[in-house]
């Protein structure tokens, strides 16, 4: 029998990996190569968690109007040594208040130099505009992501465009990252010396989480499509979180059960380093 006593739940996690953090480097004749995370046996794997803290990288800031909302709910937000959660208060796995139709923002602002060791170059848009990175549980469920993932798949590869270190492509079914070395060119991605081949299981952040800042955004529709209520992000951001309670998007990417019960969902956001 279920107790009718009100306690605190997970509402959403997001975990933010960064693989510069993760992956286990080691040199050889004066270059360094990497074992990437997620081929390490178990135990590396839980040695690297353990030593992984995302405060050590990444500022996580909730925008002023999620900061209004959560107070307003009742609501918890927590820094976790792998990103953060919010929690809220249930009875019988049902949040106490109604939370249909909330939208929760979380601005990204890299700490110290930290930027260098990231596959997240600050890209221009169409009209060269600087964009930023939006990662959102309702655009990755319309684009059919897998697995919780905040990444989108990645751009296929145009040898008519230049490329810079830390960009991301698809080429022929297969996954490219662009070295740091490559500079701004348009180095083809079978050349080993420029591009590395990354594991296409893996979703990365890539150039297909790039937004225009929404400030210059002028259309009011795209306003809607975004789930923009605010016109700027916090100055120093390079991106956003964006998690949606919606009962119409995909049970994948749903933070409330059908039912509408807490599921302790996480999403999850990797990052890759250009080298």
């Amino acid at each position: 029998m279920e107790s009718n006593s009100s306690k605190y739940d997970v509402l959403f996690r997001v975990r933010i990996l960064h693989y510069h953090y993760l992956d286990i480097g080691k040199s050889n004749a004066g270059n360094v190569t990497f074992d990437p995370f997620d081929s390490l046996p178990a135990s590396k794997k839980n040695t690297q968690m353990e030593k992984y803290k995302v405060s050590d990288w990444l500022s996580v800031v909730p925008s002023a109007s999620t900061a209004r909302l959560l107070a307003s709910k009742g609501l918890i937000f927590k820094l976790l040594p792998d990103g953060f959660a919010v929690f809220v208060k249930v009875i019988n796995k049902k949040p106490e208040k109604n939370i249909d139709q909330t939208i929760y923002k979380f601005d990204l602002s890299f700490s110290g130099e930290s930027s260098a060791f990231s596959a997240l170059p600050i890209l221009r848009m169409d009209d060269n505009q600087a964009g930023y990175y939006l990662f959102s549980n309702e655009v990755s469920a319309l684009k059919g992501n897998a697995n919780a993932s905040l990444c989108q798949l990645p751009p296929a590869y145009d040898n008519a465009k230049k490329y810079t270190g830390g960009e991301i492509v698809e080429d022929g079914g297969n996954h490219y990252l662009a070295l740091d070395k490559l500079g701004n060119s348009n180095k083809p991605v079978s050349n080993a010396n420029f591009w590395k081949q990354i594991d296409k299981t893996i979703q990365f952040a890539n150039a297909s989480n790039l937004n225009k800042r929404p400030s210059l955004v002028n259309n009011s529709s795209s306003f809607e499509i975004l789930n923009f209520s605010e016109l700027s992000l916090f100055p120093a951001a390079f991106g956003r979180i964006e998690i949606s309670v919606n009962n119409q998007t995909p049970a994948s990417f749903r933070v409330l059960n059908a039912s509408k019960q807490v599921q302790q969902k996480t999403f999850d956001i990797r990052i890759n380093h250009p080298y």
